[in-house]
């Protein structure tokens, strides 16, 4: 019986040690091991902090967000995957002395009380985690030109051009994917060569800084008293806010977003348009018997909405009334959510 046993257990030893037999016959001094990895079971959390003397900067701004514990969570399912993009140190140093320094924030140094790690202030750390971080594994391979949309809820533009005469994916232009690591247990680690760059500018600022541009369009937003509401970041919550509950994450505001179809003054001159009165000439004609008229003409009865509501169509000199014409022009412009302008696209 004893002598059965120990046969059994000479076969079971055999049998485990084959493959490995077989993995050592086919060692070659030829292989090319630079893109070769071994299953370790980490997280991306643990993949991070295990390589603190690349990425202890960015891991130090995952902890203050608290996604540090997220990624460490283990999946077990596609809602459990995550991808990460990872700047190393010298990146993250880079990019707080970006901000730090940047002279056209609406806030000063962009809120940070110093020009360090330390400086940064949670929201900031909680922006740049989110940005970095998708809520599905994504490989390079699974990237295309539509874009990747982000934990922030922003979307981050992906296009593969030569960096240092190696073709990379390259994220909003900027950040280049220089290494990958695909055997995390819960998703995936892009390392990546700066910190993916993104505007903390209102839409507003953005035309504001491109006047010589838009000056047409932007002073035809100040007379509609539109500004106001583009330049608005956070939305009130309505809804009662649910009680904390341990480990699960629970907003705080709720993020305005804004997409703007901007004619540049080069556009609005092709059309007889050179000065915010032409424009407003222009909105009458287009506008102004919108809703009234020969319904077979171009220029008459074309707005269903506003004729079978019989809403009557302004075309006075109160250009914050929602029914003006250049007020109408102008909301024609603007939609009431961001979009990128990749999902505006379609590859054929």
């Amino acid at each position: 019986m004893k002598m059965n046993i120990f046969k059994s257990l000479l076969r079971a030893a055999g049998f485990l040690l084959i493959p490995a037999c077989i993995t050592m016959s086919s060692c070659s001094e030829d292989i090319d091991e630079s893109d070769l990895y071994t299953f370790t079971g980490e997280t991306i959390e643990d993949f991070i902090s295990n390589n603190s003397e690349q990425f202890s900067s960015f891991n130090y701004i995952l902890t203050r967000s608290g996604y540090d514990r997220i990624l460490s969570t283990y999946g077990s399912g596609s809602k459990e995957y995550y991808t990460c993009f990872v700047p190393d140190n010298a990146a993250v140093a880079e990019y707080i002395d970006s901000l730090y320094n940047d002279k056209e924030s609406k806030i000063e140094h962009n809120g940070m009380t110093e020009n360090s790690l330390e400086g940064l202030s949670d929201s900031l750390c909680m922006d740049i985690t989110l940005f970095h971080v998708l809520g599905t594994k994504k490989l390079t391979t699974d990237m295309n030109s539509s874009g990747l949309r982000t934990l922030l809820g922003r979307m981050i533009t992906t296009d593969t051009k030569l960096v240092d005469g190696k073709p990379r994916m390259v994220l909003n232009d900027a950040a280049a994917i220089i290494d990958s690591h695909d055997d995390c247990v819960n998703g995936v680690v892009h390392v990546i060569d700066k910190v993916i760059p993104r505007s903390n500018k209102t839409i507003v600022r953005e035309l504001q800084l491109n006047t010589e541009k838009f000056s047409i369009f932007y002073q035809a937003l100040e007379e509609t008293g539109l500004v106001e509401k583009l330049d608005a970041v956070d939305k009130e919550l309505t809804a009662e806010k649910p009680a904390p509950v341990a480990e699960y994450y629970i907003p705080k505001e709720c993020k305005r977003g804004f997409t703007i179809f901007a004619e540049t003054n080069e556009v609005f001159a092709a059309h007889g348009i050179k000065t915010l009165d032409d424009l407003k000439r222009h909105a009458n004609e287009w506008y102004g018997k919108a809703a009234t008229g020969d319904r077979r003409t171009e220029t008459e009865g074309w707005y269903d909405y506003y004729r079978n509501n019989k809403i009557e169509v302004s075309t006075g000199t109160d250009y914050t009334n929602e029914h003006n014409t250049l007020n109408m022009f102008m909301r024609y412009h603007i939609l009431n959510y961001a979009l990128s302008r990749d999902a505006l696209t379609l590859d054929h």
